[in-house]
């Protein structure tokens, strides 16, 4: 399964730390798994229940990490060297800031919803579960839980604070609002 998870997510492969990149699949198989999915069940989980969209989980997934891993190059390569981010936690983290939403949703009779988990615990609590029972280090467990409200009264990182500026550019930029 983890040849269908790079290919359905190729940005996993730009984390070139292998150790990592295998903790990181390995926390998106494993809420995959515990989330009672089949992996093509995962492919269609919507990226949120709050607004209608045709975005899957993957798909924002994937623009996140890609917002994410751009601002980090810009950052790094114009601040001082006391200043720059740890680009390889900023890709993982992207990758893996909404996995906890695998545990968040469920399959209802009219589709997607929460699950019995998810009525209790939203996904960044959950995510930073999934990431540490893989032993991802503390800091990416620090973005998947302070990426979203959460983490609102919880000091960021620089790598939280892109993760949730990448977050919330994807979700504001999709909302029909303005459309």
């Amino acid at each position: 399964m983890v040849e269908k998870l790079l290919e359905a997510i190729p940005e996993f492969k730009l984390i070139e730390d292998i150790e990592l990149r295998e903790m990181c699949l390995e926390c998106w198989l494993r809420g995959i798994d515990l989330g009672e999915w089949t992996f093509e069940e995962a492919l269609e989980i919507p990226f949120t229940l709050e607004i209608e969209t045709r975005v899957t989980l993957v798909e924002h997934t994937r623009g996140v990490t890609l917002l994410a891993d751009a601002m980090a190059g810009v950052i790094n390569q114009l601040a001082q060297d006391d200043l720059k981010v740890n680009h390889q936690y900023v890709i993982a983290g992207a990758l893996l800031h909404d996995v906890g939403k695998l545990l968040e949703f469920g399959k209802g009779d009219c589709g997607f919803t929460k699950s019995r988990i998810g009525r209790y615990l939203r996904h960044p609590i959950t995510g930073v579960w999934l990431a540490m029972t893989v032993g991802l280090p503390v800091k990416i467990a620090h973005m998947i839980g302070s990426h979203a409200f959460e983490g609102d009264r919880t000091p960021r990182t620089p790598e939280a604070i892109i993760i949730h500026q990448a977050d919330f550019t994807w979700f504001n930029a999709l909302k029909k609002e303005f459309k």
